[in-house]
């Protein structure tokens, strides 16, 4: 399944918001660098949709806000 993802980075708070069935927006706590936001984005997906982090892989737009996410399973 491929997901359209917003990122917000930095949010006091993070969750997960489901926007239709193949966009949702995220926010999470860290901020962009060393790959921090998409390591973090990985981890929360992986638990969202109860797969292993190896089973979600980032396919376009590793240094954009607006990614497409890849979900095995």
């Amino acid at each position: 399944m491929k997901l359209s993802v917003e990122v917000v980075l930095n949010a006091k708070t993070e969750k997960i918001e489901t926007i239709d069935r193949n966009k949702i927006k995220v926010w999470v706590n860290v901020r962009p660098i060393e790959n921090e936001a998409n390591l973090r984005l990985i981890t929360m997906l992986s638990e969202y949709y109860k797969l292993v982090k190896s089973d979600v892989k980032i396919s376009h737009g590793l240094k954009s806000r607006n990614k497409i996410v890849e979900i095995a399973g």
